[in-house]
Order: C-alpha cells, then structure tokens, then sequence
C-alpha cells in the first residue's frame, strides 16, 4: 500500500498540472496564440535553469556513472534502431515514417522526467539524472534532424545541426554547470536565489503550457500508425530497457532516471520539427497527445512496479 501511495504522489501531481493547462485554454484564460511564446519561455529560460542549478548544487563524485551513463546511450540509439526497423516495415510513406520514429524513441524526458525523479527522491543528489539529460537531449536532437531530413529526401546539413545544438539552451545550461560544478565555482548569494526561483518555476510552467496545448478534437485517421507509436513509446521501450538496466544492476535513482528516459511520452518539440520538416505533423501532433495523456496511467503503473520489486 505505501509503494501505492509513493507512486502515486510521484506521478499524480505532474498530471493535474497538464489538466489544469488544459482547461485554462478551453476557458479561454489563456490563447493558442500565446502557447508557442510560453513554450519558448520554458525552454529558453525556466528548464535550463533547473538543470543548471541541479549540476551546480550536486557532488561532482555522485553526478558521473560512466556505467549508467553507457548504458543509457546504448539504450537511446538501440531504440531509435528498433523503431527505424519496425516502422520501415509497416509504413511505406517517407512523410509518415519520420513522424513515427521521432515520437517512439523521443521521450519528454526534461519536461516529465526530471520532476519524477525530484518526486520520488526528495531531498537527494540529483545531479546524477541531470547529466543524463545533458547528454541524451542532444542525442535525440540530432536524431531527430537525421531522420527527418532522410525521410523528405534532402541532405543532412551538418553544419547547420551541429550548430543548433551548440545554441540549444538546455545545452548551454548544462555545460555551464559542469563547469561550475567541476571548477568548484561558488555563485553569488544573490544570483543563486534567482537561479533556484527561475528553476522552481520550471515545472509548473512548462506542464500548464503541455496541457493547454492538447487538442483532443484533432485527432483523424491515423489509428494503426498512432497506435504503434503508443506502443513503442509507453510500453515497449520501458520494458526493453528499463528491465535491461534492472538485470544490469541498476538501482535507486540510477534505474529511476532510465525509467523516466524511457517510460516519458513523446517529446512536444517533435510535432514543431515535424511540421518545419515536412513531415507529417498532424500525425506527429496527434502522437504527443495521445501518449502525453495515456502516459498518466502507464508510468503510474511503471513506477508502481518497480516500487514494489524494490528496484527504486
């Protein structure tokens, strides 16, 4: 029953944060119009802030695992070559293609795995799972611009993706933090406080934004493809690798930040890169939505497990 009540608590909290995003935009509190600005707003400033301040506030010794750290690239690039392999498979349209992979491998692992983890581990060192994602985002990013542009038939700008990524906030943060962290860099009292304002921000912000930005009537015929990118996403990445990492050895917050990684739903970024990419966006959209709503009940369900096989 405790493991129940753990788990709940965990997941529950983030998701009345997405409803309530949601009902704010249906009573008109708050406009589409405004939604891509407040997107910009969270990435740009709230979430580079929360991982800045969690690198510059953990234990250098604590924060690196090379091991966890390899496994968690090899989980990353096997899932994206798992999902290139199925998909290639059952859908013959390039533009449909891309949308697919993107949202089975792609998880929203700032935006909901960084919270879970904070949640289920309140009070400790999690400069381990910050890492991660220092490393995994940009992983996912150049994916992402791969695959779309092999699947529209154009060339690879690497330049040009290289470059994205250098200027990508998230990034900057966390380089930023390494090396606050590395160099032993003590910030001023008072432009530590802003930062950790910023960063208590992060979550509340950016979830009330996802939410709002759900439109459950635009959803169309996509049904065998969104069900397989469904699948993918919630169910069998997790129980691919999560269950990897767990007969790996992986335990506590370690096998928690490849859960989160893993069990996410898709990344909200993919439908904008989708629809920049001629790709299919409304598939891509519909692909955010659906696993962002479902992923209430599954990662509920995921921690809920692994709680009661005393893994995290």
């Amino acid at each position: 029953m405790q493991n129940l009540i753990v788990s709940f608590n965990a997941v529950a909290p983030l998701f009345l944060l997405i409803i309530t995003g949601f009902f704010i935009r249906r009573r008109g509190m708050l406009r589409d119009e405004a939604l891509p600005q407040m997107n910009r707003l969270a990435f740009a400033v709230f979430l580079p802030a929360l991982l800045f301040n969690n690198l510059y506030s953990t234990n250098v010794q604590s924060a690196f695992s090379p091991r966890l750290l390899g496994y968690a690239v090899f989980s990353a690039l096997a899932m994206y070559g798992l999902a290139v392999l199925v998909v290639c498979a059952l859908e013959k349209d390039s533009k449909n293609r891309g949308a697919m992979i993107q949202a089975i491998y792609r998880s929203n692992f700032v935006l909901l795995g960084l919270p879970i983890v904070q949640t289920l581990f309140e009070g400790e060192d999690l400069g381990v799972t910050s890492v991660i994602i220092a490393v995994i985002v940009p992983i996912f990013n150049v994916l992402a611009v791969v695959t779309l542009e092999v699947f529209r038939g154009g060339r690879v700008q690497w330049k040009k993706v290289l470059l994205g990524i250098a200027q990508n906030p998230l990034i900057i943060a966390s380089v930023l933090g390494f090396v606050c962290m590395a160099a032993g860099v003590k910030l001023p009292v008072f432009l530590h406080t802003a930062v950790k304002n910023l960063a208590s921000a992060a979550t509340p912000v950016a979830l009330v934004v996802l939410g709002a930005s759900i439109h459950l009537e635009k959803f169309a015929g996509n049904t065998r493809n969104l069900a397989v990118c469904v699948l993918g996403r919630l169910l069998i990445a997790p129980l691919i690798f999560v269950t990897g990492g767990a007969l790996l050895g992986f335990r506590g917050i370690e096998l928690a930040t490849l859960l989160v990684m893993l069990a996410a739903p898709t990344a909200v970024s993919s439908f904008t890169m989708a629809q920049q990419m001629d790709s299919n966006g409304e598939l891509a959209a519909e692909a955010v939505v659906m696993t962002s709503a479902l992923s209430c009940i599954t990662i509920f369900l995921w921690v809920f497990a692994f709680k009661q096989l005393g893994l995290i």
